[in-house]
């Protein structure tokens, strides 16, 4: 019964049709986990795109203050009071600072991506278990010994009990 109501939930949460067969179920946990892969493909190709955008802009600054990168405390305090503007306006000019946010932007949009398609495939996996122990349950006394059911339904019960002692 809990079993059955849980199919029925699984189903509704991942819209799949109520006369789904276990084929469909595992064709599209394969196709989620394919996804997956993919994603986090693209997810490196991203990931390595930001850091050239990263590592391009701080050749710009390297290259318009050289001085910032030999330790001089005094003028890092100056370029971030006096000369904030200016350091702001280079910064932030169009070239790689734009594809650095414009990468971090994909990176974080991947993410969300791959969250979302991680819990319908963790959603997929469960409902496929489940349906899977429904059969095994109802065709095991068809072709089972009663000593290999009675081990089936004991395990089954301590697997719905408490780890903890008693």
């Amino acid at each position: 019964m809990e079993q059955s109501f849980m199919i029925r939930q699984l189903l509704a949460r991942l819209d799949l049709p109520s006369g789904i067969c276990l084929s469909d179920i595992e064709t599209a946990i394969d196709t989620a986990q394919k996804t997956i892969k993919d994603h986090e493909t693209e997810l490196r190709t991203a990931k390595v795109t930001m850091e050239h955008a990263l590592n391009r802009l701080k050749s710009r600054v390297r290259k318009r203050w050289p001085e910032l990168y030999h330790g001089l405390v005094p003028f890092s305090i100056k370029l971030a009071t006096e000369q904030a503007i200016e350091f702001e306006t280079f910064v932030s000019s169009p070239g790689a600072y734009d594809a650095m946010q414009s990468a971090k932007q994909h990176i974080e949009n991947l993410d969300n991506e791959l969250l979302e398609i991680r819990r319908r495939e963790a959603k997929q996996q469960r409902l496929l278990r489940i349906c899977k122990n429904v059969v095994l349950e109802k065709n095991l006394p068809l072709v089972a010994s009663s000593q290999v059911v009675q081990t089936y339904e004991k395990l089954v019960s301590m697997e719905r009990g408490s780890l903890s002692p008693r």
